[in-house]
């Protein structure tokens, strides 16, 4: 069975950081093939981010877009769907 490793970070950093990040996941990852065969990745940026890092992962299959706060309630529903969107 593979491992799940999910980053998720609150509101913190700038665009800049959330793309840097992605771009260090992205290389350290792709010189470590290894890994894949042991392990699942799911990124989980805050809502402002979302977008920079769907377009940062496009180009690659083994990192996988999630989200914060979503959930089948929708007493939030335009929180849901703005963050929601973006995982498209």
């Amino acid at each position: 069975m593979k491992k799940l490793i999910v980053g998720n970070w609150k509101m913190n950093g700038t665009v800049q950081g959330a793309k840097t990040l992605i771009t260090a996941l992205v290389n350290g990852i792709s010189v470590k093939p290894e890994l894949l065969n042991k392990c699942e990745f799911v990124v989980c940026p805050p809502n402002l981010f979302a977008y920079i890092v769907r377009h940062a992962i496009t180009t690659v299959d083994f990192i996988s877009l999630g989200a914060q706060d979503c959930g089948e309630r929708t007493t939030c529903r335009a929180l849901q769907e703005r963050i929601a969107d973006p995982l498209g």
